[in-house]
């Protein structure tokens, strides 16, 4: 189906409210980037629109949710307040209530309904309808813990994390319109097909976008989000649906359920190992990080052709017990890499892409005998002093 309007965004008032005079608010920030930077994926202008009058008045059905037929997304801003207000708690209901009648509210496996985190709120606070839902969380902790929310006033590396954050937002809201808008092409080509035409090879293979084959990217501790969100972009951009596409249940077995179910859509997991030991699940006794690698070991034995790739910066040092535990542990697994964010990157397409073998007769035919013969050692970093050319 097709809509009048691309996206309505769902805020609380005071989150828009200016820190120092004259500024623009957050909320009038975010929607004024968000159309520049979406016009820019789309090659046209967005219709984004939001309620610029206070809430609480007694037309809330004539001016708001009779327009959300004719909405494609919403766009939901979380804060403290938001989660205390029924107005906003209600805008949020009754789209996904009106998304369900109409087109449902998942998309291509992808969600109608983007949850945006200003400022932090605990997972149990969220609405129920989101509460599955990855966030963009907008905002990182500082060492003491205290959340920085990110934009122009906190620094040049606040605002860099804004339009990171926001780039990814953007994409995201990207490709499920572009889903939305090739539905709506098939369903009109299909009003116009004779009845025997899904005979004709030409029915429901041929819809939506190709998507190349899912990929596992495990959840990692937070002082490696920036570069586990740097491949998913990377991998999202190049066709990959990455999994998981909803938040990790915090407790057992639901965790490693859920896991595991995504483990077997991928043949690829890629696992980022970072200086902390990370969040334990609920009713288990090891860390999320490190159950989805034991997970995605155990898969591997089951299914020879899956593929696992276990990553850790160079130079990482344990900020706990635990966490030099494991990395102590892991030294000794074979799909180990200590490389740069960059070498991995590439590594990553060189096994979903691997090159033909050259049949060794070919090779030895094609280097000259003048050419000296090299061979890639493999080992340990600190046996690599013992390991003479």
């Amino acid at each position: 189906m097709s809509f009048e309007n691309d996206i309505f965004i769902s805020y609380a008032h005071i989150d828009n409210h200016p820190l120092t005079e004259g500024q623009e608010g957050w909320i009038s920030e975010f929607h004024r980037t968000l159309e520049i930077r979406l016009g820019q994926l789309r090659g046209e202008k967005p219709k984004i629109w939001r309620d610029l009058k206070l809430q609480g008045n007694d037309f809330f059905a004539d001016t708001i949710v009779e327009q959300f037929p004719k909405v494609a997304l919403l766009v939901s801003v979380l804060s403290p307040r938001y989660v205390k207000s029924e107005w906003c708690i209600r805008e949020l209901r009754e789209f996904w209530r009106v998304a369900e009648q109409h087109g449902g509210v998942r998309v291509a496996d992808k969600s109608r309904v983007f949850k945006v985190v200003k400022t932090p709120v605990p997972l149990d606070r969220h609405p129920e309808e989101v509460q599955g839902l990855l966030g963009y969380e907008f905002y990182q902790f500082d060492r003491s813990g205290r959340p920085i929310e990110f934009g122009r006033l906190l620094g040049s590396e606040a605002e860099r994390q804004y339009w990171s954050k926001l780039n990814d937002v953007a994409y995201d809201i990207y490709q499920i319109l572009e889903d939305l808008e090739q539905q709506a092409t098939v369903e009109v080509e299909d009003s116009l097909k004779v009845p025997n035409s899904l005979a004709e090879g030409k029915g429901e293979g041929g819809r939506g976008i190709a998507c190349k084959s899912p990929i596992y990217l495990a959840e990692t501790t937070f002082d490696l989000t920036d570069e586990r969100d740097k491949i998913r972009r990377e991998l999202q951009q190049r066709g990959h649906l990455v999994l998981p596409d909803r938040a990790l249940p915090p407790y057992n077995p639901a965790f490693e359920r859920l896991v595991q179910e995504n483990l077997e859509r991928c043949r690829l997991s890629i696992h980022l190992i970072g200086s902390r030991y990370g969040i334990v699940p609920e009713g288990a006794d090891r860390s999320l990080v490190e159950l989805q690698h034991e997970l995605a070991i155990a898969h591997s034995h089951a299914h020879p052709d899956f593929i696992r790739m276990l990553w850790m910066p160079v130079g990482l040092t344990a900020q706990e017990p635990r966490q030099e535990a494991l990395l102590s542990r892991l030294q000794d697994d074979a799909e180990l890499l200590q490389t740069s964010l960059e070498e991995l990157k590439t590594l990553i397409q060189d096994r979903l892409n691997p090159r033909p073998l050259v049949p060794t007769a070919e090779k030895a035919e094609d280097r000259s005998e003048s050419d000296p013969l090299r061979v890639y050692l493999i080992c340990d970093q600190r046996d690599e002093e013992r390991s003479p050319p």
